[in-house]
């Protein structure tokens, strides 16, 4: 009784701080839709500084509150209900290449595509053998500046989206040694792009917003000792409306409509996730984790199309855009300095190329598949006044630099 007491005045506490905070400003964010379609980019890392620290591996480790997205089920580990909070800044690297002109390609020059905000924010609650969670996560958060280079001819964009989620968590432990676990979410859609092309100006943009369901399930499994598997399915929300185009011609060009506009019924949808994660916690405080996750781009291959509405995915463009998986692997170790808990960390993350592509040469249209990504990452964290848990990590890659800070205060 005594301590139902005490969970339910600290739930309190934590219920309070989350909601006045889950209200700050999230971080703006940017994906493509054709004309855009070179800088498609979606990025599934896992929310939190400790597991960017570990190279993004920890759907089998799952042990705090950034779990609601990764893997729910893993929810059941925690005791005490806590408040959690991520500030993430981003700097992904967007390589354009398009046809030459002379059977090759040429690679284009990109702008800072730089974004910052919070990311991820939770309120957990904890029960004898189950738990419930609430979250805002900033889903998608890109934000470019680009330009390419053709043969007759200069395009430059800009392209900006932000897709939040707000969710609930729930997790139940059947046995003492497998948790089960699930979210439901509605995510926002908040997408805008403006275009120029010179010398033959002209300029155009279109904005679009729309809501939409996601899900996630989840197991966690603690076979014995120190080994923990986790599995989850994510499926990313899917949104539809209609594509209003606003296209503005150079008005000292003779013979031009100085506005047209394109309508078009469109859809957006985020790839579904399939992930499997293995973590082992030796005795003196080192723990090992690694990922694997299959992601659907595919999914999204249908919605290919140029602003008159031709498919692209058919001759003679044929656009593609196929599924890619990811690799994350990382190490934990916790110590103690003077009663002080500490942890330091590092990873690495392998993804494999996933960007659209066309094989055939001959197409100014042309996206050739992209880079695959190798990604390098550290980390530190400390536990302060027995209940306040910061984390710190930095994430290198070929393709993408990202800084994450994170909090978290227990009650």
């Amino acid at each position: 009784m005594e301590r139902r007491k005490k969970l339910g005045v600290r739930g309190i506490w934590g219920f309070m701080i989350f909601t006045f905070i889950v209200w700050a400003p999230g971080e703006a964010g940017a994906i493509t839709i054709w004309p855009n379609a070179s800088y498609f980019n979606f990025s599934f890392n896992n929310p939190g500084a400790r597991a960017n620290g570990m190279g993004g591996a920890f759907i089998g480790v799952a042990d705090d509150a950034t779990a609601a997205y990764t893997n729910p089920a893993g929810l059941t580990v925690l005791t005490r209900p806590e408040v959690a909070g991520e500030y993430k800044y981003s700097n992904p690297a967007v390589l354009v290449r398009s046809y030459n002109g002379a059977g090759g390609y040429t690679e284009n020059t990109y702008d800072d595509n730089s974004t910052s905000g919070i990311s991820f924010l939770s309120f957990s609650y904890p029960f004898e053998k189950a738990n419930i969670t609430v979250f805002r996560h900033a889903l998608v958060n890109f934000d470019i500046s680009a330009q390419e280079r053709y043969p007759t001819y200069i395009f430059n964009t800009n392209t900006q989206t932000n897709v939040t989620t707000y969710g609930v968590a729930v997790a139940y432990k059947i046995f003492d040694t497998l948790s089960i676990g699930g979210s439901i979410g509605f995510s926002e859609l908040d997408f805008r792009s403006s275009f120029d092309q010179s010398p033959i100006y002209w300029r155009g943009s279109f904005q679009n917003t729309d809501s939409a369901e996601n899900f996630t399930v989840g197991l966690f499994w603690n076979p014995f000792g120190g080994l923990n598997i986790g599995a989850v399915y994510r499926y990313g929300p899917k949104f539809s409306y209609v594509n209003q185009v606003l296209i503005q011609y150079h008005p000292g060009i003779p013979d031009l409509k100085e506005v047209q506009i394109y309508l078009r019924d469109d859809e957006y949808k985020i790839p579904d996730v399939y992930g499997i994660g293995v973590s082992y916690r030796f005795p003196f405080g080192l723990t090992l984790a690694a990922d694997y996750n299959y992601i659907r781009y595919s999914q999204n291959e249908g919605s290919l199309y140029d602003l008159d509405g031709q498919d692209m995915t058919v001759p003679p463009f044929s656009l593609r855009w196929d599924d890619a998986y990811e690799i994350h692997a990382g190490l934990e170790w916790a110590f103690t300095v003077r009663d002080t808990p500490l942890a330091v960390r590092t990873g690495y993350a392998f993804k494999e190329a996933h960007g659209i592509y066309n094989n055939n040469i001959a197409s100014y249209y042309a996206v050739p598949q992209g880079d695959d990504e190798n990604i390098f990452s550290a980390g530190f964290g400390v536990v302060l006044f027995k209940n306040l848990q910061l984390d710190f990590s930095g994430a290198w890659g070929n393709l993408s630099t990202e800084y994450i800070a994170s909090a978290v205060i227990r009650f």
